[in-house]
């Protein structure tokens, strides 16, 4: 096979897969900007902050009272730190304000996402398996009436 015809079979290839993916991801969008789609109801919600300190600690704060929910000690809560580091990626390559807060929502189908508004991102924590689950659902208020929603994933 002469170089021009290998080439030409690499364009090609190229555009093939380039226009897969502009149709996977036109899919998505119409998927998600369908008014049919059916979200599960909110069970409960709360909006919090997660503010560093000193010493590699994270404290946890209800952005409604102000009172704290959590303390997180260096080396505690490995999945919840690692879960907001993209987020507050996000936030500062957009320019969002770090204290804003987040919101924690449990679903009726037991779905548990944390939303960053600001930035419109979603993290569906559920999605990772029950104990990462759990570090998550000791944030909201109802730890038991929670557990008793929807279904849960296991590890």
């Amino acid at each position: 096979m002469t170089r021009r015809r290998v080439e030409r079979r690499s364009w090609v290839a190229v555009l093939i897969g380039a226009a897969a993916i502009g149709c996977g991801a036109e899919e998505r969008r119409a998927a998600t900007d369908d008014p049919a789609a059916e979200v599960a109801a909110t069970v409960e919600a709360r909006q919090l902050v997660f503010r560093d300190e000193p010493g590699d600690r994270i404290i946890v704060v209800d952005a409604e009272t102000d009172a704290v929910v959590r303390s997180l000690s260096p080396g505690e809560g490995g999945f919840l730190r690692g879960a907001l580091r993209p987020l507050r990626r996000e936030r500062a390559r957009y320019g969002v304000e770090s204290d804003l807060p987040y919101v924690l929502r449990l679903r009726t189908d037991g779905a548990l996402i944390l939303e960053d508004e600001p930035t419109g991102m979603v993290l569906d924590v559920a999605a990772f398996g029950a104990s990462s689950r759990e570090q998550f659902l000791t944030l909201l208020e109802t730890t038991a009436r929670a557990n008793d929603v929807g279904p849960t994933t296991s590890n």
